[in-house]
């Protein structure tokens, strides 16, 4: 090497050439420039070399902990798309793995090149702001840094990670609650509780296959959640009443059932007992309510000793131990634990069962930890749900990575980590959106979406040709919007993460504003569809929602928060100039015609029409006693549409005369995404579209991973 040449470390991702160093991709000896932040995502996915990466550790290392929005991330890496032409949905470079991060696809190579020195310079010029040559040592340290990790990381030959998937295969189907399912240790046979009609539960035994299943005990005004112990001969459960509550162990030869501990309903905490590895102790969590002290106890199915194992008073009320299971050796415990000042049960953690000591720890980010199972002694799998949907993950206690691996709705699940399985009662709810003409019968509907998937929040525009909703179909809750004229449906959002709600239409021209919540954050968004581009609304507030354009489109509206306190403010489209309108502990609110505000105030709550001219209010006399579930602040012809009689009636309440119409009765609303903010009614033109749901019946599957 001369002394004006130097090493780059260059990698090899499919066609393109990436010199990290330098911000450079090559494809065909065109070089392009990267920005520094795109280059320091990509090169934190390419060090992984095919693994997945997860959205927190890429904002950890590539914003180095500084605060920034949430779809920071998400336009860096639409951005690398673009750049290397590559597509979400069929994604040949960088892929997003549901739930979870990005991982890339594409083969990765490591290469070694020369290229000329730069020119050495001691100041360089950034916003016509002079930096001087300590910026420079900093670059070349950070330089030097890069290359050593990519050196470490790349030296290897490189491997291209399969994408694992699973089959679904319904093993029970009724029209009761089948919950609880839990393999026996041939595998070969489960046992699940099942509602009955006079809301008794029984427990049940069935063989994986036609044959029907069993019953082996019926406890009264319980809901039982078994577990079979390791032998397979005993099967530990929970009964209960309003309040006291019984930990059992029934032998399924002898069929003697046998009570082994008692304790106050309201103190009981374990959603399913453990059985230790010897079969002879079923382990439960336990929560003492007088000293909020919470532990983990054992009781012998043989002598009925019952006894304290882990002991936790590290965070106060609303704290401590809720989940739990045994590994397969019995060696550890799994817990789940709450952080006492967030009321999130969010943590897991490992002790090991013979001095009591922790010997792991998990934070998980992404929902709160719902139930656990150990796949073998090393590996964790966990269900975690967040306001919009749930999920189950595998947790590595090896290397503390979490990978998300099922897409599902469910609250309890057990695994065969042997044969890649998945048993799960599945209480997942589709739901279809319809039209209810305004000159219908009261039972006329027009279903105008309709897929197995979740479709909710139906918003028509002025033209009552585009239809705005919500829907699940990719994988995640993202924006929708279906042309009525050519039926063609296309996602306009790729979020991947948090909820969408409160859309609303530009009167003018095709645009739409919709808020984003993403842990537990509310940004007020707008997109234009001719171009696409979504862009978020700026504004002085601590947070941003429920934004809508007047009925001419001169004016925006929007609740901003400040201080604790919700506010409706103004913006003058054409001055572009803030004004605040309304000031009270506001819910929602609509401007609608003459300047007028439909207004939901968190009081009781109640709703009043505000006029803006003379700041005067009047009380809408609804005869709904859920008004915070069940409005939805939609006017058209003069009415207030809304959904009353605890969700199960679309009504139509006449602004004038203050009179109340039924316009549908409609036999189960969907209610699951963001019920208490569920604008799931839009009044156009020519009638109202309305999600609607049928109740859910519990199935059981078995799901097996595929390579």
């Amino acid at each position: 090497m001369t002394s004006d040449e130097q090493y780059y470390q260059t990698i090899k991702m499919g066609q393109w050439i990436i010199i990290p160093d330098r911000n450079i991709i090559k494809l065909n000896d065109e070089e392009s420039q990267l920005s520094p932040k795109a280059m320091k995502v990509l090169a934190i996915l390419l060090e992984a070399k095919g693994n997945t990466v997860s959205r927190d550790e890429l904002f950890d290392r590539a914003w180095g902990g500084v605060v920034t929005s949430e779809d920071a991330l998400t336009r860096v890496i639409s951005d690398l798309r673009k750049t290397f032409a590559d597509t979400s949905r069929a994604p040949n470079y960088i892929a997003t793995v549901k739930k979870s991060g990005y991982r890339i696809v594409a083969d990765i190579e490591l290469l070694t090149t020369t290229s000329p020195l730069p020119a050495k310079k001691h100041t360089y010029i950034v916003n016509n702001e002079i930096r001087w040559s300590t910026r420079l040592i900093a670059l070349l340290v950070a330089v030097m840094s890069i290359t050593v990790i990519f050196y470490n990381n790349f030296f290897t030959a490189p491997s291209k990670v399969s994408t694992s998937t699973y089959s679904e295969k319904k093993i029970l189907f009724s029209d009761s609650d089948e919950i609880n399912p839990s393999f026996d240790p041939s595998r070969t046979q489960f046992v699940f509780s099942k509602k009955q009609n006079d809301g008794s539960y029984n427990l049940y035994t069935k063989t994986i296959g036609p044959q029907t299943e069993q019953v082996l005990i019926s406890m009264p005004g319980s809901q039982l959640k078994p577990r079979i112990s390791p032998n397979g001969e005993e099967v530990s459960f929970i009964s209960r009443n309003k309040r006291q509550c019984w930990i059992h162990s029934f032998n399924k030869l002898t069929r003697v059932n046998k009570k082994l501990a008692v304790c106050n309903s309201n103190n009981f905490r374990s959603t399913s007992p453990s059985w230790n590895n010897s079969s002879d102790e079923i382990y439960f969590t336990f929560l003492d309510n007088e000293t909020q002290i919470a532990e983990l106890r054992k009781v012998n199915i043989f002598t009925k000793e019952l006894s304290t194992v882990i002991t936790d008073d590290s965070n106060g009320p609303f704290s401590g131990f809720l989940f739990q299971d045994i590994s397969p050796d019995g060696k550890l415990v799994a817990l789940s634990l709450a952080d006492g000042k967030k009321m999130l049960f969010n943590q897991i953690k490992v002790y090991r069962l013979q001095d009591k000591t922790e010997v792991f720890s998990y934070y998980h980010s992404s929902g709160r930890v719902n139930s656990l199972n150990w796949g073998n002694n090393s590996s964790l799998f966990f269900l975690a749900d967040t306001a919009a949907e749930k999920g189950i993950w595998q947790l590595d206690i090896s290397n503390n990575k979490a990978n998300f691996e099922l897409n599902v709705s469910t609250d309890y699940f057990d695994v065969d980590h042997e044969n890649n399985t998945i048993l799960l009662s599945s209480d997942y709810v589709s739901s279809n959106i319809y039209f209810i003409p305004f000159i219908s019968n009261h039972k006329e509907t027009i279903q105008v979406v309709n897929s197995k998937f979740r479709d909710l929040l139906p918003t028509i525009n002025n033209s009552n040709s585009l239809l705005a909703f919500v829907s699940d179909r990719s994988g995640s809750f993202e924006l929708w919007v279906k042309n009525l004229n050519t039926d063609s449906e296309t996602q306009i959002t790729n979020f991947e993460n948090g909820a969408i709600f409160d859309l609303a239409w530009n009167p003018n021209q095709p645009e739409l504003a919709f808020t984003h919540q993403f842990k537990s954050k509310n940004r007020l968004f707008t997109v234009n569809l001719q171009d696409m581009q979504i862009n978020a609304f700026e504004n002085k507030g601590e947070e941003a929602q429920y934004g809508h354009w007047d009925p001419q489109g001169k004016n925006f509206y929007w609740l901003q928060l400040n201080q604790k306190k919700w506010s409706l403010m103004k913006r003058d489209m054409s001055t572009h100039l803030d004004s605040l309108i309304y000031d009270q502990l506001l819910i929602r609110a609509l401007v609608i015609e003459n300047n007028q505000v439909v207004i939901l105030e968190d009081l009781k709550p109640t709703i009043y029409l505000f006029d803006i001219g003379t700041g005067k209010k009047r009380k809408l006399e609804l005869a709904e006693e859920k008004l915070f579930n069940a409005v939805s602040l939609q006017v058209n012809n003069n009415s207030l549409y809304y959904l009353g009689n605890n969700l199960q009636s679309l009504l139509a309440f006449d602004l004038s005369t203050n009179d109340i119409k039924l316009m549908s009765s409609i036999p189960y609303l969907h209610s699951h995404y963001h019920k208490e903010r569920n604008s799931s009614v839009s009044a156009g033109k020519q009638g109202v579209y309305i999600a609607s749901s049928k109740k859910p019946d519990r199935d059981i599957s078995l799901y097996t991973k595929s390579k």
